[in-house]
């Protein structure tokens, strides 16, 4: 094997031979689908990628069921799917891949109102790390046999094996969508700003810092009776997809203006560029708080950029602020020390991981045992080769 080359599996053969061929020598192997998004792992051993056609397509438009061969990129199964009125109401970074996205595991901005990928995937075509090809899960909606393993390869981060193809519940094409913009520069305006999207059908949520510098935070005067200190600049971008008069209904009463959809029905709101960022993140956090715990952990990662003079280091979070689940990423200089988010989190009852940069893997509160998933991650990958440095959160 040639270490400086990307493997590339063009046939389901040639995934099962190029993982044979790695357990005979030891070979670490890391699963890489369109290069938009880091896996947490060490970078070491060869990068193997699926190729789209490696898997398989099937469209079931009356059964809003589709199978999409992992290699193929997001937007043109979108494209695809149009086609016939509908969609799948998940995101990814332009170029970005099914099998990616299902790696991956996270679903962006629109977590607030359609989940995780595992809430929409029913199957899948792999090959295991033991260089077993096997199909888990089903091509139906309702499948009731056996656990529910494919659920575990969302957010698996390539440790368990390959991913061919994917199998999804799809759903109709929203009539109309609208999306609101809305900025402040202190978090008691975001506390107001996010309360109302916590009971609204919202679809998309996404808050990235805004411009702030060294002066803007020696300048800052918080107001009488105000307990925040630094200044947290945000711009927050939600919005809403679906039947037109619920668009119509949420538009009618809010507070500010929102640019709406010209077609119905329409295709759902392309948030690629959202994920269009020109470096990783320096880390990168999968978290689950209390709504109430939202802002202060934000404007505690102020306070605490401010004491290490790094003020004005972007950040993004996204997500559904009214379960609590989010994502979380800042950048910053490679030296730039990554701040206790996790003790923040477990202060106010919540849970954490780190799923890129330094320390990625760890989360809390700790577990001594990954129980059934370590167990999984054993019987899939017997010799460890898939990986092996990840830690991924299904497995945790």
């Amino acid at each position: 094997m040639n270490d400086d080359a990307i493997l590339r599996v063009a046939h389901p053969e040639d995934a099962v031979r190029l993982i044979r061929e790695a357990r005979a020598t030891r070979t670490v192997l890391r699963p890489v689908g369109g290069g938009t998004r880091h896996l947490s792992g060490t970078p070491r051993g060869r990068s193997i990628q699926v190729l789209a056609s490696a898997g398989e397509w099937l469209h079931h438009p009356e059964d809003l069921i589709v199978t999409a061969p992992a290699g193929m990129t997001v937007s043109e199964l979108a494209d695809r799917l149009a086609i016939e009125g509908q969609a799948l109401p998940l995101d990814a970074p332009e170029g970005g891949t099914i099998g990616g996205l299902v790696a991956h595991g996270s679903a962006g901005p629109r977590l607030h109102g359609r989940n995780l990928p595992r809430a929409w995937v029913l199957g899948a075509d792999t090959v295991l790390g033991s260089g077993t090809a096997q199909r888990i899960g089903a091509r139906v909606v309702k499948n009731v046999a056996g656990y529910d393993a494919v659920r575990l390869w969302c957010g698996s981060r390539g440790t368990l094996g390959l991913l061919l193809s994917v199998t999804f519940k799809v759903a109709p094409s929203p009539e109309a969508w609208v999306e609101f913009r809305q900025e402040g520069k202190d978090a008691a305006a975001l506390a107001e700003a996010l309360q109302p999207w916590w009971q609204a059908p919202l679809t998309w949520l996404r808050i990235t810092s805004a411009s702030s510098t060294r002066e803007d935070a020696l300048a800052w005067q918080p107001a009488e009776g105000q307990p925040w200190g630094t200044p947290l600049s945000w711009r927050l971008l939600a919005g809403i997809e679906g039947a037109s008069s619920v668009v119509r209904a949420v538009s009618a009463q809010w507070p500010v203006s929102g640019t709406a959809s010209e077609t119905a029905p329409c295709r759902p709101r392309n948030l690629g560029p959202l994920w269009a960022d020109p470096a990783p993140p320096r880390v990168a956090w999968s978290l689950a708080v209390l709504p109430s715990r939202i802002v202060p952990t934000l404007q505690t990662l102020a306070d605490w950029l401010a004491t290490k003079k790094a003020h004005g280091r972007r950040w993004t979070f996204s997500g559904d602020p009214g379960r609590g689940r989010l994502d979380l990423a800042l950048w910053g200089d490679p030296d730039m020390p990554v701040p206790p988010i996790g003790n923040w989190v477990e202060a106010g009852g919540g849970l954490w991981q780190i799923v890129a940069g330094p320390g990625a893997g760890q989360q809390g509160p700790a577990r001594s045992d990954g129980g059934l998933g370590l167990a999984l991650k054993r019987t899939c990958d017997p010799d460890d080769i898939m990986n092996p440095d990840a830690l991924p959160g299904c497995l945790a």
